[in-house]
């Protein structure tokens, strides 16, 4: 029943996939190269993948036949069907890139390689976060993800945008960072000032693509801290007078009445750990930060960052330990149980397609 559905039928439910995708919008330009097909291209055929395995699950119910429900392709049978939309060199380069190995993670490239064949459980691939899964998949292979990791890189201008709104906020990127023989050092991503109340906010701005498994949340919690590193690295070596911020006209190194913030921040994951606000250094993320926008001056925006709201345990949620029988097997984990209403996002915050 599957294998007999018409062209033209597939064909239209591939292309609604896609339009619901496209609709999700991305972070990066869609034409940005994963490692020989853009991100759109490799949109397009993730598209496919959702697309056939809904119509597996739904004839494996109305059959009664859920062996339907793990579809199974010869790689080569894939890269056809996938070129009616894409060329042969982006499919290829899609069932490669989307292969599963030991150092990739299945939930990013779920076509699982048996024999001559792909296996492809539809609960490895969901239409939520899609973004976020090719990027995954693409960066698993950095040597051949193409100038991906300048283009997250150029999400900077996303602060920029973003600080630029507030009043009387002046907002630079790239300050280099020059040592005394006016050598390069470093730089600092983004510096946000409040002439009136002098008061300065700088951002090490990171780009790690966001955590699907906890495996993955523990190495952006490592993002964190390697962005801490360099701050305080950059602020030593400031204070002993080894290196000098380059700054442009009208700008000048912070005096003694400047209040100076210093934020280590992703593009939309928070750090995990419960002591993660320990130090002078705030972790956060241009989605908080994009949450709670607009803001009157600066103040008032870090102040919201810096005191937001967290969940208390106790009063907000409290952890459970939860069973399953599972035949003769017992199964424990622990669960979240929400004791507060759910929290509502602020009139008025400025919104982001794809992202807020």
């Amino acid at each position: 029943m599957v294998n007999t559905i018409p062209l033209s039928l597939l064909d239209e439910a591939w292309g609604e996939v896609v339009d619901e995708l496209e609709f999700q919008d991305t972070t990066v330009p869609p034409g940005t190269d994963l490692g020989g097909l853009s991100l759109d291209a490799a949109r397009t055929c993730y598209a496919y993948l959702i697309c056939q395995l809904r119509i597996n699950f739904v004839a494996g119910v109305l059959l009664g036949t859920p062996e339907l429900f793990l579809w199974a392709i010869r790689p080569h049978n894939l890269v056809g069907a996938l070129s009616r939309r894409v060329t042969q060199k982006e499919a290829e380069a899609f069932v490669a890139l989307f292969t599963y190995s030991s150092d990739r993670s299945a939930i990013a490239s779920p076509l699982l390689e048996h024999d001559d064949q792909l296996l492809i459980p539809q609960e490895l691939v969901s239409p939520i976060a899609v973004e976020r899964t090719l990027l995954r998949a693409a960066t698993a292979n950095p040597a051949a993800s193409g100038n991906l990791g300048n283009v997250l890189g150029d999400r900077a201008t996303r602060w920029e945008r973003r600080l630029s709104s507030i009043p009387g906020c002046e907002v630079i990127t790239e300050v280099p960072i020059r040592d005394r023989q006016r050598r390069k050092a470093g730089d600092l991503d983004v510096v946000a000032l409040d002439r009136r109340s002098k008061r300065m906010l700088i951002v090490e701005a990171k780009w790690p693509v966001d955590a699907a498994t906890l495996a993955e949340s523990y190495k952006v919690d490592a993002t964190f801290d390697k962005g801490k590193g360099q701050i305080r690295r950059i602020r030593s070596r400031l204070e002993s007078g080894e290196i000098l911020v380059d700054w442009p006209p009208g700008w000048h190194s912070p005096t003694r009445q400047t209040t100076v913030d210093w934020w280590v921040a992703s593009a939309q994951q928070l750090d995990s750990r419960p002591d993660a606000g320990g130090d002078d250094i705030t972790t956060t993320s241009l989605r908080l930060v994009e949450s709670l926008l607009p803001a009157d001056d600066l103040d008032a925006l870090i102040d919201r960052v810096t005191n937001f709201p967290l969940p208390h345990e106790g009063r907000d949620f409290r952890m459970h330990s939860r069973r399953v029988d599972v035949g003769t097997r017992v199964l424990t984990y622990d669960s979240i149980e929400i004791l507060a209403d759910l929290p509502l996002p602020r009139e008025g915050r400025l919104i982001n397609t794809g992202w807020t």
